[in-house]
């Protein structure tokens, strides 16, 4: 059910907030542990904490201390809002979550991946006719501008989940047939909407991900030698088509301008950066700054210039503090996408949910069922 909310709360025409049901769900299904997680650390004379909770509590209340100094920096009706209080629902969702809820999440996510396939044949980019995005592909619509969208308000949040689903099939280790298929689905999807910032961050993600490969657990040296080999190939093989086909790659990844298009990304950027040089300890009061109607398309400038580099470094702590060697490659991933997109950082959203399963939740990986870890304890 977790795994099924999360994922609804993604879809055109569903409310955001949908995913505070999963938070619900969660609370419901796991009352029992945590009333007793919370029985059991009143209760003892030496009681076990939990840094990371520590870390979360922490920045819950600096964000609403500095949102009491700085009541005047609020904008809005989005301002009102404490999106930061939502990370610790993000937390106890993320550590108690299943196995089979992130499989669910893999599969519906794989079930839009099929509704891209179907609008883009037939030649809409969506078939929901209402959404102001609708509109049927022209013959010569250039490929960036025929991107399906799935079930999705935008081709950029299906071309995420498309993302979020292979880090996933990776995550949890999924090498069936199925999986394959699977997986392949997500990137033909990806392929489809062409979001440039997902296809440099997969690329990144894959090779870095091949090499972590090479070096994990004890190869023989044949084992090693053919692994690099495959490794230099491919770069060759990359590097030649990238060569001959250099005009048609840089027209796509430029849509057809002829120079490198940030869709309008420097000047959101450069009110962010002039605003962080000008607020660099408190941000915005920890009241989230728009850009007129847009936010950062970037999350560290984004977080910055919400809540002041403090604030900013609690966040960076916590998460260096959980990254693993086996989820190094997922994180980063995330972490890389995030510099030209507002990835994480929105307090609960699908990525954010991800993310924190990746940092606080290794037990997922493993087959057998082990006990998750308590809200409080260690």
């Amino acid at each position: 059910m977790i795994g099924f909310l999360s994922y609804l709360s993604t879809v055109a025409y569903i409310p955001h907030w949908v995913i505070m049901f999963a938070f619900l769900w969660a609370v419901i299904k796991y009352r029992v542990s945590l009333i007793s997680s919370v029985q059991g650390f009143i209760k003892s004379n030496n009681p076990a904490v939990n840094i990371n909770l520590i870390l979360i509590l922490l920045i819950i209340f600096l964000s609403l201390l500095n949102r009491i100094l700085h009541s005047n920096q609020m904008g809005g009706a989005r301002s009102v809002l404490p999106f930061f209080v939502l990370t610790l629902a993000t937390y106890f969702i993320a550590i108690k979550i299943k196995r089979f809820d992130l499989k669910i999440l893999i599969y519906l996510i794989c079930l839009e991946g099929l509704v891209v396939m179907a609008e883009y044949f037939i030649g809409v980019s969506t078939f929901f006719t209402n959404l102001p995005r609708f509109k049927g592909f022209g013959e010569g619509d250039f490929f960036y501008f025929r991107r399906p969208l799935g079930l999705s308000e935008n081709s950029s949040h299906i071309a995420t989940k498309a993302f979020i689903g292979i880090l996933l099939i990776d995550y949890l280790k999924q090498r069936s047939r199925l999986f394959l298929i699977l997986k392949l689905i997500l990137f033909v999807t990806i392929f489809m909407t062409f979001n440039r910032t997902i296809l440099m961050s997969l690329i990144v993600y894959l090779f870095i991900s091949i090499l972590l490969n090479q070096f994990q657990g004890r190869k023989k040296v044949y084992e090693f030698l053919v692994g690099a080999i495959i490794i230099l190939a491919g770069l060759a093989v990359v590097g030649a088509l990238s060569i001959n086909y250099f005009d048609e790659i840089f027209a796509k990844l430029t849509r057809d301008k002829g120079e490198l298009d940030l869709s309008g990304r420097e000047s959101i950027w450069s009110y962010y950066v002039s605003f962080i040089e000008s607020h660099l300890i408190f941000g915005n009061g920890s009241y989230k700054l728009w850009f007129g109607k847009y936010h950062a398309h970037n999350s560290y400038l984004q977080l910055l210039a919400t809540n002041g580099i403090i604030i900013s470094i609690l966040y960076i702590v916590l998460i260096l503090k959980n990254i693993r060697f086996s989820a190094f490659a997922v994180i980063l991933a995330i972490l890389i996408y995030s510099t030209a997109q507002y990835g994480i950082f929105w307090g609960i959203s699908l990525i954010d949910l991800v993310m924190f399963t990746f940092l606080f939740n290794q037990h997922v990986v493993e087959l057998e069922a082990k006990e998750k870890p308590d809200l409080i304890g260690a």
